[in-house]
């Protein structure tokens, strides 16, 4: 499809898509309908139409996420928008726009948009001007709705094979693929806080560990700066760990919403994520054990 756009832009869209192919969670996009394929059949050439048109919005809402982030610049949108236009053409190709799942679809994109908009607004505040309602707000709900449009391709598939709308797997298997986010972006968070504040954006790991900071330290939260939070991160390891079970958590609760299925795609998919993070974790872990340490020989 890209190869049909006209020269410039697909000179354009090649950083971007670059960047996207290479990336694990264009692969999770693309391949959640095979995912969910034991516990929602559906024939092979839906599962790739519905895979193509994940990744087609997973393009889309990824430019949209680093635009919010400073990381790409507008001359990302272009492609996205594209993207964005595809992934409609082939929704509606499979007559989606026609039944119930077409205002689900909607209803996501507004959740998000409404995220992304209480996101933006704790950004390029001094932290220790941050008022704790604005601390508050970034709970695993704020990490979920930022990804809600995600959750679409459990909507499509449940309607492609004509789940009823009382069917006990949508909210079922909402609550799994709204964990499995919220661990994803959890794990993130923990290992990008820094470089994320540094630019002026919070997360839910900074956000947690500012409000930690003012519980156990009170009389220096009026003048707390990013490099004192910085700096207090090697002795705050209660909180650290406090967020490797909330992480834990939402893994175990994942699994449980799946306990009847026993042995399917999904729960390999999320014991794989869990895999894959707990490495990180561990390399976290590690790290702020290396700077006590160093700290300790110095003093």
């Amino acid at each position: 499809m890209v190869t049909s756009y006209p020269l410039a832009l697909r000179q354009l869209c090649a950083p971007t898509l670059e960047t996207l192919l290479g990336g694990e969670f264009s692969q999770i996009a693309a391949l959640l309908p095979l995912w969910l394929s034991d516990l929602i059949p559906l024939s092979e050439p839906l599962l790739d139409e519905l895979g193509e048109a994940g990744l087609w919005l997973w393009w889309y809402a990824s430019v949209l996420d680093s635009l919010v982030d400073g990381d790409v610049a507008p001359t990302a949108l272009p492609g996205a928008q594209q993207a964005l236009l595809r992934a409609l053409e082939i929704y509606r190709g499979l007559g989606l726009a026609e039944t119930p799942a077409w205002a689900d679809l909607q209803a996501r994109a507004l959740r998000a948009a409404d995220a992304y908009a209480r996101e933006v607004a704790t950004r390029s505040i001094a932290i220790n001007a941050l008022q704790d309602d604005q601390l508050a707000l970034w709970s695993s709900d704020l990490l979920v709705d930022r990804a809600s449009p995600f959750l679409f391709t459990l909507s499509a598939q449940l309607e492609l094979v004509g789940a009823p709308a009382a069917d006990p797997q949508r909210a079922q298997l909402a609550a799994v693929l709204s964990h499995l986010t919220a661990m994803r972006q959890l794990a993130d968070d923990a290992s990008d806080w820094l470089a994320d504040l540094q630019r002026g954006q919070l997360n839910s790991a900074s956000a947690g560990l500012i409000r930690y900071f003012r519980q156990q330290r009170p009389d220096q939260a009026a003048t707390l700066s990013v490099e004192q939070l910085a700096g207090y991160e090697i002795h705050a390891e209660d909180y650290w760990r406090a967020m490797e079970q909330q992480y834990q958590q939402l893994y175990q609760q994942a699994l449980d919403h799946l306990a009847d299925s026993q042995v399917c795609r999904l729960g390999m998919l999320i014991r794989h994520q869990k895999h894959s993070d707990q490495i990180g974790w561990e390399r976290m872990r590690a790290r702020r054990a290396t700077l006590r340490l160093m700290f300790c020989e110095i003093e």
